[in-house]
């Protein structure tokens, strides 16, 4: 197990607490896992890939909620939606008994219009840039127990937390067969939608005083059916991510989405 180094950590999420000055709970810290559906990938065309190193390359995890994008509806806390009362200090009561900051009920009013915005980053400190994309810490996806840990601590307010963002690189290496023969193939993929998991969790006096985040990621077997992969005789294959078919490598790498659950730290 790795752990990484505390980071920078940015809370921007609003709200009341119900004992004064202090958080709901405390994010204790973010582990990250992952691994591979399968190390023989097949293409469309009856060639396969074989996976020798499989590796995320990770910078910056973040956590989000759902935002209003101003459109669809408008909030009033003096005049609030039917089957909320009690609006004050960035909540509202729901006939339920449930809490609902104004956020949440704006985002409801809104439907279509909302946006994700982010409610905490975990940054490591140290790192190297490749293509603009800062890449700190790696998880081996061909170990299932390597485990990568973001350090907090950081309080959570009332609110809530959709879901998990991971920015970061997909690197591999491996071959390409084709009948008997076979090509070195290399992948740099800087993944610019990055990987996704929901949490959907609400903040609220209920959560246990202490919290992570656990989050687990699969590479997907179909990872490179879309792409031709055109081979030169004796040349290695290598894709960057930047366009074609190392584009589609990437789009199916993003279309996985992490699994991610909140427990009790």
């Amino acid at each position: 197990m790795r752990r990484a180094r505390p980071a920078a950590l940015v809370a921007l999420l609003g709200g009341c607490t119900f004992t004064p000055g202090g958080p709901m709970s405390t994010l204790a810290e973010v582990r990250v896992t992952g691994g591979v559906a399968s190390e023989e990938l097949a293409l469309e065309d009856g060639r396969t890939v074989s996976l020798e190193t499989a590796e995320v390359l990770l910078g910056t995890v973040t956590l989000q909620r759902l935002a209003s994008g101003g459109g669809g509806g408008s909030f009033d806390p003096a005049s609030p939606p039917e089957g909320f009362s009690l609006c004050h200090n960035g909540h509202c009561h729901y006939e339920d008994g449930s809490l609902w900051t104004y956020g949440e009920i704006e985002v409801w009013l809104a439907g279509d219009s909302a946006s994700w915005v982010d409610v905490a980053a975990i940054a490591h400190e140290e790192g190297f840039e490749e293509d603009d994309v800062a890449v700190h810490v790696g998880i081996d996806l061909l170990e299932p127990e390597d485990v990568v840990i973001f350090e907090g601590p950081l309080g959570l307010e009332s609110g809530d937390l959709g879901r998990v963002h991971l920015d970061g690189v997909l690197t591999l290496g491996g071959h390409l067969h084709e009948g008997g023969e076979s090509t070195r193939l290399a992948v740099f993929a800087p993944l610019s939608e990055g990987l996704v998991g929901n949490l959907d969790v609400t903040v609220d006096r209920d959560l246990p005083e202490v919290v992570a985040v656990e989050a687990s990621w699969t590479l997907p077997e179909d990872l490179f059916a879309g792409a031709e992969l055109a081979v030169e005789e004796g040349e290695p294959l290598l894709l960057d991510g930047e366009d074609g078919d190392s584009a589609l490598v990437v789009e199916a790498a993003e279309a996985a989405l992490l699994e991610a659950d909140l427990v009790e730290g």
